[in-house]
């Protein structure tokens, strides 16, 4: 694979506050849980560390606040190797996400803070190069209009992948153009209107959203896999079996290694394929950005097989 791809990520970057429980509380209950720690993530950081861990030059346009946290998530993409000079400040606090781990599942809180302060005409100037790349990623953690504002300015001129999380009730005329549009089994039915419990249900989403102009719509099943249209007809993919021990990243760790994958020139098979090992791979290791595995390890799972 190609490893001189540029990407650019468009999206938020949250402070991680995890904690271990052994079960969800009740209403006005109060566990004890444990394993606290502090973790950089964030969606859109997130896939920037993705895609720089798989080997592309990556930009990361976002906002965090002028505090510690901000400093601390501007660092720990640098160390990342992510370009970060188009991370700007606010006087807003940086965003902050509320973790809570039950038997390898996470419920997620977020304060968006900076993350709202990222409107179109704070990243007006960025759109030329954002539109320069290889792929642009996108996620539903920053203001709706800057999405859209990108995606009108980068159709036909570079690969889109939209990430749409969390998922949201938007304006669906946007998803006309968008290259790649990866909803989870969950965040699907907030696009196509249609439950998924069968492959058959999967496959009636992703014609839902051809029809809607995204031109490969894929829904993440879990450990069901990935369903997908690859250009030619609907195919679901199994996933790597493995030891789930915190899920935290799983979705971004697919969205960046699939842009990665695809704009190496791979088929969207292919893309799909990586980015299913790249997924697996997270879900053993606890944390956002430090359970994203390298671009070797994806290869040394890919060679082994599922």
């Amino acid at each position: 694979m190609n490893k001189n791809i540029a990407a650019t990520v468009v999206g938020s970057v949250n402070m991680d506050m995890v904690i271990n429980a052994p079960r969800r509380p009740e209403i006005g209950e109060s566990i004890i849980g444990g394993g606290f720690f502090i973790s950089p993530g964030g969606k859109g950081a997130n896939q920037a560390v993705a895609c720089a861990r798989m080997g592309a030059k990556t930009r990361f346009v976002g906002m965090v606040g002028r505090d510690v946290f901000g400093e601390n998530l501007r660092e720990s993409l640098k160390s990342f190797g992510v370009i970060t000079e188009h991370l700007m400040d606010s006087d807003t606090n940086t965003g902050v996400a509320m973790i809570t781990i039950v038997d390898g599942d996470n419920f997620i809180v977020t304060d968006a803070g900076s993350n709202a302060a990222l409107l179109p005409d704070t990243i007006a100037g960025c759109m030329d190069m954002i539109a320069g790349s290889d792929a642009v990623l996108l996620q539903f953690e920053i203001p709706f209009e800057t999405n859209r504002a990108i995606i009108e300015h980068c159709v036909g001129k570079t690969t889109i992948f939209l990430n749409p999380a969390p998922a949201a009730v938007v304006d669906l005329s946007v998803l006309n153009g968008v290259d790649f549009f990866t909803p989870n089994e969950t965040e699907a039915p907030f696009y196509t209107g249609n439950k998924i419990n069968s492959d058959a249900d999967a496959f009636t989403s992703l014609d839902a959203l051809r029809e809607l102009g995204v031109r490969y719509p894929m829904v993440t099943l879990g450990e069901n896999g990935t369903a997908y249209f690859n250009g030619e007809k609907n195919i679901r993919r199994k996933a790597y079996k493995v030891e789930a021990v915190d899920t935290t990243a799983a979705g971004d760790t697919f969205a960046g290694a699939l842009a990665y994958a695809y704009a190496s020139g791979g088929s969207v098979g292919d893309a799909v394929d990586f980015a299913s090992a790249a997924a697996a791979l997270s879900v053993t290791r606890r944390g956002a950005q430090a359970s994203i595995p390298s671009r070797d390890e994806v290869i040394e799972l890919l060679a082994t097989g599922r």
